[in-house]
């Protein structure tokens, strides 16, 4: 999600708004008199909130495109595929770990590693690396 986005404050982007609407001539110190005033107003008003409503829809999109890119980003680190994991208990669960990581000695071996390789439950395979790392037989 490293897009090198500039952080900017909500407030700093009101400010560049009302910046674009004086450049476009819709700036408050234009000030005719009587029933012309009003108009003015109306139409200036009007000019605002379209200008208002197209600074958030282009925000609205930036957000939804960033959000879009983060949850693909996140996703992308997860397998798409369903591991059937099998019943086993918690005493074949650390005996099966424990001879995984004498068949893989040398290889640094992680939590995915185990679950998807051994089908064992992830609750299982973290409680049994917690108790055969204090005994000392896998580290």
């Amino acid at each position: 999600m490293n897009r090198g986005v500039n952080v900017i404050s909500l407030e700093d982007r009101r400010r560049q708004t009302e910046n674009v609407l004086v450049a476009q001539g819709l700036s408050r110190a234009f000030q005719p008199s009587g029933t012309t005033q009003s108009h003015v107003e109306e139409h200036y008003h009007s000019r605002l909130l379209e200008q208002k409503v197209a600074f958030l829809e282009r925000e609205i999109k930036e957000i939804k495109e960033m959000l879009q890119e983060s949850s693909s980003s996140f996703a992308d680190g997860f397998s798409d595929e369903i591991i059937e994991l099998k019943e086993i208990s918690y005493d074949g669960a650390k005996e099966e770990i424990a001879e995984y990581f004498r068949k893989n000695d040398g290889n640094e071996i992680g939590y995915e590693e185990l679950i998807e390789e051994l089908k064992i439950d992830p609750e299982l395979v973290v409680r049994a690396c917690a108790e055969l790392l204090a005994e000392g037989k896998i580290g």
